[in-house]
């Protein structure tokens, strides 16, 4: 068991109130036990070895057969929710590594895991290396289980080789020092909201009042997609109902509502029909694990379906927070549609410009009997497209809205707009309208939804940047969807759904080089709005560094302690608000007497 000091609770007592204080949990496995830690995975090895980092003991795991295994604990009665903590360890490879990083998570839930602190460096050759870090406990009830693990590599399993745990410290960090004196960067996007991916860990202490400071607008990063909207995935073999029945508002998702109503800022929704993060129910029948087939009939089932999902999804959230359009319902958007288009070249026309690899292009495959969909003017592969939009619709604009906000673009500031969103949209160059782009693949599957009457408001460009790849493609996209250029079939809205930008180091150049590409990015977008007027949005794809999704290439405007990098004043440069020499000493520069947009 930790050595518990200061009063923290031992395992299996119970709090009084969630003042609780905590000072520090440590393990240093000194008396030869594991002291509660277990190996996640039963079948690998596990237990104390020795010597340790700089005493007799620590723990290891060996013979691992996943990049997930690790040494575990179960932390549940020792932390809060919500809680900012500092973790430090001793660890080392045991064996020979191509990969040299670990992460440490938290599994909070049966199918519930969270990375804390991404891609830690340690010793290739054996030695011994103190990693460290901060995190924020995530929401949880009855499990918390810290752990050790090998990171993914390139969307693959990774690292599986043997390593050993020492000296296990889990402390209250000191408070951070964030800047209140800097221009709050929506007050730098006249007329755009100013977003931000979040889940309950930023919106706490110093990150929830950066946030506050900074933004306007909330999204999930990811607990209102399709799976986390049901309390369990009822597995294979279960009836469609079974599932549905177990709807209820993420805790994630409840925290983020709570603090936009709490600090007057709005949600997006995101995302209601994806291909990945989809209950395994979604696509099956009760008897079988296996995909619907392609059928006239199964076809049919997954339109009931959408239409019941979204009802309840809708319904949901309006029971327990108002009439979507009132003044306590903080959403104003919702992502009906993610990634389901073609990422272009010549075998997009073999799916109709569809992604190929979606469940939802392959159970709507063209079959012999589409009459039914053939009267409305488009042809299979599309229809589950414009049925979600319609029930959209239907539930977020008229049965579940304070008034009748039906009707695109028309005017009421409140409608839930609705939206279809897609990354990779700003590659390749030459002109807006290059049909080997994804682009312009969306574009088609855009206008062939507008022009059938569906009530899509709003085009999403993801921006998931990096150095490397030319900004310039931002302004091709937007363009692409102005409607005054005269490519898309309807007046649309636009959002940058999910920016930032990586970079190869956090070396000083490769800092203000970033710095440079936000601003020209940004650049794009302040000229593309003031010309068009259509862009509703811009969101940044987390708070600060090291609670990015990809921390270990520092691509965003804050660092872990929450200081402005050079990013953030590349954000905000042409908007006025600073001197030309930041490029010069890429400090902030002092901000007293700068008039802001």
């Amino acid at each position: 068991m930790a050595i518990l000091v200061a009063g923290l609770l031992a395992a299996g007592a119970e709090a009084d109130s969630d003042d609780v204080a905590f000072e520090r949990l440590a393990w240093d496995f000194e008396d030869g036990t594991a002291q509660g830690w277990f190996g996640r995975n039963e079948a690998d090895g596990f237990g104390v070895v020795t010597p340790g980092a700089d005493s007799s003991y620590a723990i290891g795991v060996w013979d691992r057969t996943d990049q997930g295994s690790g040494p575990m604990v179960e932390i549940d009665q020792m932390v809060r929710p919500g809680q900012r903590l500092a973790f430090s360890a001793d660890v080392r490879f045991s064996e020979s590594v191509s990969d040299d990083l670990v992460t440490l998570s938290i599994q909070t839930g049966p199918s519930s895991f969270t990375n804390l602190i991404a891609n830690m460096p340690v010793d290739a050759d054996g030695e011994w290396t103190r990693i460290e870090g901060i995190f924020v406990v995530p929401a949880f009830t009855t499990m918390a289980r810290l752990y050790l693990e090998s990171p993914w590599v390139g969307g693959a399993r990774g690292e599986t080789a043997a390593f050993q745990v020492d000296n296990v410290v889990v402390d209250v960090p000191g408070a951070l020092a964030w800047d209140r004196d800097l221009v709050p960067f929506r007050e730098t996007l006249p007329g755009i909201n100013a977003g931000v991916a979040v889940d309950s860990r930023d919106l706490i202490d110093e990150m929830g009042e950066v946030i506050a400071h900074h933004f306007s607008h909330l999204v999930g990063e990811n607990h209102m997609k399709p799976d986390a909207w049901w309390t369990a995935d009822p597995g294979a073999g279960t009836a469609w109902s079974a599932g549905i029945e177990s709807f209820r508002i993420h805790p994630e998702a409840r925290s983020i509502l709570d603090f936009a109503q709490e600090h007057g800022m709005t949600v997006h929704g995101h995302v209601l029909v994806w291909h990945s993060q989809v209950p395994a129910w979604f696509f099956s029948f009760e008897d079988s694990a296996q995909e619907m087939a392609p059928t006239a009939e199964n076809q049919q089932e997954m339109v009931r379906r959408i239409w019941e999902y979204v009802g309840i999804v809708a319904g949901g959230i309006a029971a327990e927070y108002g009439p979507f359009g009132s003044d306590t319902n903080p959403f104003t958007s919702f992502e009906v549609a993610n990634e389901v288009v073609h990422g272009g070249g010549g075998a997009a026309d073999a799916t109709h410009n569809l992604r190929p690899d979606s469940p939802w292009t392959r159970i709507f495959a063209p079959v012999a009997d589409s009459s039914w969909v053939a009267e409305r003017g488009f042809e299979n592969r599309d229809w589950f497209l414009y049925e979600a939009f319609q029930a959209a619709e239907h539930y977020f604009n008229f049965v579940h809205h304070v008034g009748d906000a039906r009707g695109r673009l028309n005017g009421r500031e409140d409608r839930v707009t609705l939206w279809i969103n897609d990354y990779n949209t700003e590659r390749g160059l030459i002109e807006p309208a290059n049909p080997r782009t994804k682009r312009y693949q969306l574009l088609l599957v855009v206008n062939r939804l507008l022009e059938a009457g569906a009530p899509l408001d709003g085009v999403g460009h993801q921006f998931h940047a990096g150095l490397r790849f030319p900004y310039e493609g931002l302004r091709l996209a937007l363009d692409l969807f102005a409607f005054e250029n005269g490519h898309v079939a309807d007046r649309v809205l636009q959002a940058v759904t999910e920016i930032d930008v990586t970079i190869p180091s956090n070396a000083e150049a490769n800092l203000v080089a970033q710095g440079r590409y936000y601003r020209e990015a940004f650049d794009i977008i302040r000229t593309h709005h003031a010309q068009h007027g259509d862009i509703d949005a811009v969101t940044l794809w987390g708070l600060n560094d090291g609670r990015s999704w990809r921390a270990s290439e520092y691509p965003l405007l804050f660092d872990d302690d929450l200081a402005a990098k050079p990013a953030f004043f590349g954000a905000v440069y042409d908007a006025h608000v600073l001197d030309a020499d930041i490029w010069d000493r890429w400090e902030r520069p002092a901000l007293d007497g700068v008039e802001r947009p």
